[in-house]
């Protein structure tokens, strides 16, 4: 059996500003968050939809600081910006093997009206 769960994955930068006209960052914390979605069906656009819907919510919750200060929320839409791109890949990959998963068992069942339209059946 597969395993199914998503890593997400983000990078935080904390920046200093010595001066208006440079950044330089002082230190940078990467950090991750496991999404088990065992209980979704990503064969089915809902189901894809709710992966989707619990990702967003996860990396908000990973990413937020509470800081209010502009410097702060943009470090929040960072931190969203690169774990939604750690996760798009791994979303994309679980979302194919599922729905390939769904028309390998799909091809191995036969349906009833293949069996009436067999002879001796």
């Amino acid at each position: 059996m597969r395993l199914c769960m998503l890593i997400l994955t983000a990078s935080l930068a904390t920046t200093v500003f010595p001066s208006k006209a440079s950044a330089i960052a002082m230190d940078a914390t990467e950090f991750s968050e496991t999404v088990v979605h065992t209980d979704i069906d990503l064969s089915t656009t809902e189901g894809a939809s709710r992966l989707d819907d619990r990702i967003r919510s996860r990396i908000n919750r990973m990413c937020f600081n509470g800081g209010r200060d502009s410097a702060s929320r943009q470090l929040e839409r960072e931190c969203r910006i690169s774990a939604l791109q750690s996760a798009r890949r791994q979303v994309r990959d679980a979302v194919a093997f599922a729905r390939g998963e769904r028309a390998r068992l799909a091809g191995n069942i036969p349906s009833p009206a293949s069996d009436a339209a067999t002879p001796g059946a």
